[in-house]
């Protein structure tokens, strides 16, 4: 009974300490006055900036703000000279200004060749894809029918292993002008083509 009736004190003991602690403490201050505080606090030659549509180019403007920058280009020189290394590195470390005709005519024939070749792959991959699309809405139709199974369950297997054939012949041609793609580019780069033509 003593030891509960301690207990019981110092509970009672930990509770008044607590509100007292509590009663000490400010009140939280609300947000008004904190915004309050923050604009008194706030030094007064701190200009505001107001953005609204005036603060932005309107497209009658956003022509004479390119000519503006131009015109920074011919004073700052070495703006210059960076866009032209820029442009050095686009072409493989070549200038266009020092390229030979019979460099130019050799790049031509570069890039007829693989133009012609990414034309070829880009035919059979949809040629491909039209084929799997087909054989998709053949397979929803068919099962959508209920008595198509009952009536010839022969004609539809055998029209999809048909199809699964062509489509397996297309994949294998897609797959082969691919690889036909990448030698060409590989053979190109070797031969001193620049990333500009190969990539195009």
């Amino acid at each position: 009974m003593v030891i509960r009736m301690k207990t019981l004190c110092a509970l009672i003991l930990l509770c008044g300490l607590a509100a007292s602690a509590q009663d000490q403490q400010p009140p939280p201050k609300s947000l008004g006055e904190i915004a309050r505080e923050n604009r008194a606090n706030k030094k007064p030659g701190t200009p505001v900036r107001v953005i609204d549509n005036d603060a932005f180019p309107s497209a009658d403007t956003a022509a004479p703000a390119v000519a503006k920058d131009t015109t920074s280009d011919a004073k700052n020189p070495d703006a210059k000279t960076t866009d032209a290394k820029k442009d050095d590195i686009k072409n493989n470390g070549t200038d266009q200004a020092k390229v030979t005709p019979s460099e130019q005519q050799k790049w031509d024939s570069w890039k007829t060749k693989l133009d012609a070749q990414k034309h070829e792959v880009t035919l059979l991959q949809r040629e491909v894809d039209v084929t799997e699309r087909e054989a998709r809405v053949r397979a929803a139709n068919y099962y959508a029918d209920a008595g198509a199974n009952l009536r010839d369950p022969g004609k539809y297997a055998e029209e999809t292993r048909k199809q699964q054939e062509e489509l397996q012949a297309k994949t294998l041609l897609l797959t082969a002008a691919k690889q036909r793609l990448a030698d060409l580019q590989e053979q190109a780069r070797k031969d001193g083509v620049p990333f500009s033509v190969i990539d195009n």
